[in-house]
Order: C-alpha cells, then structure tokens, then sequence
C-alpha cells in the first residue's frame, strides 16, 4: 500500500509526507556503519515505499554513497524525489557561499557525484550574509531552465529573504528546524511559519525529533559518542541536558496513555501542525525508521493536540540549538538589492557601503543614505524629476507611454517607455551575460559624435564607443562614467523604448504593459561553522532528525 503524500508547495509535486534524512549514514552523529549496511539501509527505505530523500553535498560522502545506490539499480531514479544542498564547504572549513559562482560549481559537482541529469529539489543549505538572495534566486532558475534543478528551496533563511527570493521565481520548500524542541519557526517575531503558509511554500522539518531526544532513548549526555556534533549543542550540555528531559518525560507520558512511542507521538503532532509540513527524520537503523513511519498511522484528536501544546507551552526548552558561534547563520537574512548600485548588478556596493546584515542597525541606517546618494548619482536620467540627458544626446520625444515591466534571465527587472526616436538602456551587466540574460543588442543608424559629454552638475559622464557597423547602420554604447555599468543607446528610430535594469524595490510595483509594445524587444524573465546542523541523524541508540537551512518609479524622463 503507497505511503501517504503531501504537496511540496502550491504548485509542487506529490511527495512522500515523513520523508528521510540521510546525513546520518555518512557524518555527525558517531560511528558511520559499513558501506554494505548503508546500502542495505537505502534498499529498505526503499521497499517501505518512501521517496522523498534527502542529502547535501556537505554531508560528507553523502552523495556519492547515493550515486553508487543509483548506479546500482538504474530503474529507481525516477521514483526517488531527491533534494540535495549547496552552499556550506565541503571542505570543513565552514565557509558559507550563495554567490552564483557557486551555485554552478556546487550543482555541477553533485550531478556528478550522484550520477544523475537532474537533481528534483535544490536547496539554498545557508546564505552568505553578503550575497542578495535575488543573485542566488537567478542562478537558480537559470539551472531550472537549463533542466539541471527541477525545484528550488531555501533552509534557515529570514521570512524576508523566503518573500524577496519567492518574487523572482516560487519557492517549494524551506527547510528549517522544527519539532516540540524547536517552536522557532512559530514566532511571530521570525513569523517563517507564517510566511510560508502565506507563500504556500512547504516546510520541511529537519531534526523533528530534537535530535533524537524527544524519541525517549537518550537519557544521558554519556550516551552521545565521540565525534556526534550534539556534544557541542548547548541543549546537550552536562548542565542543560537534565533540564530538558522534562519536556521528554511529559511527551512520553502522552505517548503511553496513546499508546505509541515518544518518536511516533512528536512526529504525527508535527503532521497535525499544516498539511505542508513534511518532517524528515533521519536514523542509521531500519528498527528506528519503520518505528518513525508508524507515525503515518496515528491520529490526535483536538484533545489531544491540545495535550500536547499544553505540555510543550509548559516547559522551557534550556539552551541554543546550535554554537553561539554557528547562530548568526540561523533565520539569515541577505543584502537587500536597493543598498546596491540601483543600476547595475555587479556595481556595487559603491566604496561608501558594503553588505549590510543587520537593517536595523545605525550602521544600516547611514549605509541606506550613502545609497542613496550614490544612487541618485547614477540614475539621474531614471527620474522623472531628475535632469534631462545631456545636449548632445537630446531628441525630441512624444510623452511617455505608461512603463512595461518585464524581467531579464539575470533577476533584474526592466521598465520600457515607448517614445519617439529612440532611446535604449540595456542591461549589460557580466551577471547577465553569464547567466544568459539579454544584453539587447539594438542596430539602429546613429547620428552621435565620439565624444566624452559631462553636463553643468558633473552628475554623470557619457562615453560613446563605435563597435563597428551592419548594413551601414552604426552600432554605438554610452556608459555612466560614474559606475561603468549602464550601457546607452542612442537610436534615430520611429518608434523605440526606454529600457533599465533597474534594482529599486519601490519601483517594482504597480508597472502595466505599454500599450503599444508591439513590436518593442523585451526580455522577460519568464553560505561559518560546521553544518553539521542539518540532517540529524542520531546516534546509534537514537532516532535522529535530519536537515537538509529609493527613488520613485525608475523610468527614464523623455521630457
């Protein structure tokens, strides 16, 4: 009989509803077994009918083990929805990185090393802290469109970073901690549950046994082996340990009066929670994970549920779940795009800022203004109240059409007016081009000296460069002098458009199509400390818990 399935997001696939978390078999939880009982572990996940597993490329030899279980049986690969990470080294060293650099080296070498075309969900594991999630999102998608990723998730990210991320292509899942451990997610004050019920993005629940210890067999910090990341979680401490086995006792009472274990108890609790919550517990021990499985077999009543909250409520969970060392990486945030060059992908951050982590921070506050002092230089020709274009360039121009938003593959979004003649900014940032976004290459006849222009307010620089002609029709680019990354041109067209690649998140909204844009060219869019944290996987007497993580509207004034 098929396991029971929940919805991986609004729009994701049907996927088993407690998967497994296999960070154990390889790293962080003690002993690993031999290869031959760790693929003998996968043939009986297997057989139980679970499809939903879950690995990262920080887990050790995690993936290759999976890669050599595919090879070995070649017909199961696409009954398996597999979900990898990227993000932390793989070397140990704790570096965190989301650039897009590494989003193509990360999942280049997991394809290889899993053996497979396509990885089904892949996850952001950590964020860097410097690098804006829209970056990371357009590497990601840039991976979707290419086949290689089917499916994007996030894990210990900020409600923020899930809601910016989810504008530039849906997220199906965030990772996170969650179990009557760990109430995190609930707060309203980190409000990720509540976003993502909002989002109708899934959440997958890593370590929703509390590491194993609401499963009722770790009684004693003695238990934990050496070498089991737990030693260095303070809620495992000698001294905070005993204290939270009041939380444990409470649930195992629960579970006797039910009838069934303390495993069992929390995980159906957790089910019972939303219908996209999809735990992943993990374990090294096919008696432990028939037992967690079982937890599809039970039902609370309201009563019941109740009890339970009741009993959690009650008791205060005594110490971080990670290294004070490793928290900062927990519910992250990422640079907001505004506090870059509002221009240019690859601008910024102008010498005056830098990435800001903290957004209420006074070092945010007095980065926010340099930004936008930088920026008004850089767009001065973006508002609508802003100067004019120089002399030289000046056309006389209808008014403009209402603007059209469309988005180019690199995340950017992109305002068009339609005027007469011409007048094109394109998006030519090296983000695009590497990812393959446009770089709109407008032929048209030009009628501009090659010359450097600089108007009275020294507030921007044009340089025209000629690269060369077809069909006797120029082609010429003009450039802000100010941060080098805005590409002009000038056409001596009937009809034309304004195009900006433009990072403003004010002037995102409320855009409509241009009336008559006909025939305009658009382009649409159509990373510390050891990880250890995710997957958790227990030790060998435990059930473990497995993880997988300003200016107005920016159009140009045609006046």
């Amino acid at each position: 009989m098929p396991l029971p399935t929940r919805q991986l997001g609004t729009n994701g696939p049907q996927v088993t509803a407690v998967g497994i978390g296999l960070m154990g078999l390889s790293v962080f939880y003690g002993t690993r077994p031999s290869d031959e009982e760790r693929l003998a572990f996968l043939d009986h996940v297997y057989a139980s009918g679970n499809r939903f597993w879950d690995t990262a490329d920080m887990y050790g030899d995690n993936e290759a083990l999976l890669g050599r279980w595919f090879a070995a049986h070649p017909g199961r690969r696409d009954e398996i929805f597999l979900a990898t990470k990227f993000a932390n080294a793989t070397d140990g060293s704790g570096v965190i990185r989301s650039d897009p650099a590494y989003v193509h080296e990360a999942s280049a070498r997991s394809l290889r090393l899993l053996g497979v075309d396509a990885i089904d969900l892949y996850y952001v594991h950590r964020v860097d802290g410097t690098t804006p999630i829209e970056d990371t999102m357009a590497a990601l998608v840039a991976l979707k469109n290419e086949g290689v990723i089917r499916h994007i998730g996030l894990s210990e990210v900020s409600a923020d970073t899930i809601r910016r991320a989810h504008a530039v292509h849906p997220v199906a899942a965030v990772q996170v901690e969650y179990s009557p451990f760990s109430l995190d997610i609930e707060s309203p004050q980190i409000a990720v549950l509540q976003t993502c019920r909002q989002l109708g993005v899934a959440v997958v629940a890593y370590a929703p046994l509390g590491r194993g210890m609401l499963t009722g067999q770790l009684r004693s910090v003695d238990q934990i082996q050496p070498g089991d990341f737990r030693s260095l979680a303070p809620r495992f401490s000698a001294e905070n340990f005993p204290k939270n086995l009041r939380l444990v006792d409470d649930l195992a009472a629960l579970a006797a009066k039910k009838g069934v274990t303390s495993g069992q108890l929390s995980l159906a609790w957790l089910l019972r929670q939303w219908d996209m919550v999809i735990p992943i517990p993990g374990t090294k021990k096919t008696a432990y994970y028939d037992e967690n499985m079982g937890a599809l077999d039970v039902t609370l009543t309201d009563e019941e549920d109740a009890a339970i909250r009741k009993a959690i409520e009650a008791t205060e969970v005594v110490g971080q779940r990670y290294a004070a060392s490793y928290v900062h990486n927990l519910f992250r945030d990422t640079p907001k795009k505004a506090q870059w060059c509002a221009i240019g992908q690859r601008c910024g951050p102008h010498p005056t800022l830098g990435a800001v982590t903290d957004p209420t921070s006074t070092e945010a506050s007095t980065r926010e203004a340099a930004s936008k002092t930088a920026n008004e230089r850089c767009t001065q020709a973006t508002r609508r109240t802003g100067p004019t274009m120089p002399a030289q360039l000046a056309q006389p121009a209808q008014p403009p059409a209402p603007p059209f938003r469309g988005r180019c593959q690199c995340g950017h979004i992109q305002y068009t007016l339609t005027a007469r003649p011409r007048r094109v900014i394109q998006c030519h940032c090296t983000d695009c081009q590497r990812t393959g976004g446009s770089d709109y290459q407008v032929m048209a006849e030009y009628r501009v000296e090659d010359v450097v222009v600089e108007d009275p307010l020294s507030h921007w620089k044009i340089y025209t460069i000629r690269e060369g002609t077809r069909s006797g029709q120029p082609k010429e680019k003009h450039f802000c002098g100010h941060c080098g990354c805005v590409l002009w041109t000038v056409a001596m067209k009937d009809r034309g458009e304004l195009r900006l690649c433009s990072l403003s998140e004010e002037g995102e909204e409320g855009e409509e199509d241009d009336e008559d844009d006909e025939d305009d060219e658009d382009d649409d869019d159509d990373d510390d400390d050891d990880d250890d944290d995710d997957d958790d996987d227990d030790d060998d007497d435990d059930d473990d818990d497995d993880d997988g993580g300003g200016d107005k509207n920016n159009t140009i004034d045609t006046a």
